[in-house]
């Protein structure tokens, strides 16, 4: 089934590390504050023959892709470059062109420019693998005006979501959050409280 284009949604392109977990939480917390819908190769089904037709499709179903490279190095994770790589491709020749955006986040200045030297001197989102500055990478390059809410208000919601991924796990007897259950109920979960501190409407 083709994936629905809508404009608030988001697909999020991150490594499956446990310690990736705190920074993927604030990551979703930031785009739901701002009335985003946070997607991911985790809602792709893996056992399909058509698993990159789908992955494309679920790209393409999103005008904004965000694609964290901090976890580039040894060992050598492809596939994160290479989603990387369908969304460049994606802006570069989508119609109208520049109509698909993409935005990359790494944890040291400049570090980027090195792991993937075509895209040297584009601007980037440093967080230092710091929730509060990807925090204020994503709702400063993403949220405008009225949709822009206070970092801390944001940041205050990682706790809560921190927990629910806790319980996801003990309940489920799983290690992480990196399986479509999970990455569901955190988005539902920071729905319910960003409605609740008022960042976005009911």
């Amino acid at each position: 089934m083709t994936q629905k284009f809508d404009e608030r949604n988001v697909f999020l392109n991150f490594p499956f590390d446990k310690s990736f977990e705190p920074l993927l939480i604030a990551l979703v917390a930031a785009l739901v504050s701002i009335g985003r819908k946070p997607r991911s190769v985790l809602q792709v089904p893996q056992a399909q023959a058509n698993r990159l037709e789908r992955l494309a499709e679920a790209i393409a179903a999103c005008p904004v892709s965000i694609h964290d490279m901090s976890f580039l190095g040894a060992p050598v994770r492809f596939n994160m470059p290479f989603e990387c790589g369908l969304a460049f491709g994606l802006q570069l020749f989508a119609q109208p062109k520049g109509s698909h955006v993409v935005l990359m986040m790494e944890r040291q200045r400049h570090r980027l420019w090195k792991t993937l030297s075509d895209v040297a001197g584009r601007d980037h989102i440093v967080h230092a693998r710091s929730q509060r500055l990807l925090i204020t990478g994503i709702l400063a390059e993403l949220g405008t005006g009225a949709t822009r809410p206070p970092v801390p208000a944001v940041l205050s919601m990682c706790k809560p979501l921190a927990e629910v991924a806790r319980q996801h796990q003990k309940d489920n007897g799983t290690k992480d959050v990196f399986n479509p259950l999970a990455f569901a109920e955190l988005v539902t979960q920071a729905t319910v409280l960003a409605t609740a501190l008022g960042l976005i409407p009911a």
